[in-house]
């Protein structure tokens, strides 16, 4: 924008991280880079994040600069968020014969609880058990399932139920 009460020609921005904008003529027809007091040309660059960007910040400067004026910049700040996902499973014995230990015809509960630890909200949130499939997630945030928002935690059961080959052994999942 020229802020002054002169004109201002050869106006040039330029982005330290996306290089030359090039100006759109406001629709007074005297040029892009030409401005009349008042007068507002607008540019657009665009950016697109990878990998590397999750949880740090981009920052730019972008500086304005005419042949009548000194530079004038302006700083934009983007937080990038960062995805992170946390399971823990624990598993619960009802001991349907009282035996006080696991034996034929007990059935094991397995919960699984997945939080998202990141700042970034996560689709398509699966648990998959390699011994008993795939576990549906509680969706108790009523956000619908697999979507797991930032800071969100939801839980998941499966059960197993021990036969006479598991006698003597460790069942490992």
């Amino acid at each position: 924008e020229n802020t002054g009460t002169a004109n201002l020609t050869n106006v040039t921005v330029e982005d330290d991280l996306l290089g030359t904008a090039t100006l759109v003529d406001s629709g007074l027809a005297n040029g892009a880079g030409y401005l009349v007091p008042g007068e507002i040309e607008t540019a657009t660059l665009s950016y697109t994040i990878v990998a590397g960007d999750e949880g740090r910040t981009i920052t730019n400067i972008a500086t304005a600069d005419s042949t009548q004026s000194g530079p004038d910049t302006d700083t934009n700040t983007v937080p990038v968020a960062s995805p992170s996902l946390n399971i823990t499973k624990s598993n619960v014995n009802d001991d349907a014969d009282g035996s006080g230990d696991v034996s034929v015809g007990d059935t094991i509960t397995y919960t699984y609880s997945v939080q998202n630890t990141g700042t970034a909200d996560l689709t398509n949130v699966t648990v998959e058990d390699d011994l008993l499939g795939t576990a549906t997630l509680s969706d108790v945030a009523g956000d619908t399932v697999p979507f797991l928002a930032a800071g969100d935690t939801e839980t998941a059961t499966l059960t197993y139920t021990i036969v006479a080959g598991d006698i003597g052994t460790t069942i490992t999942n």
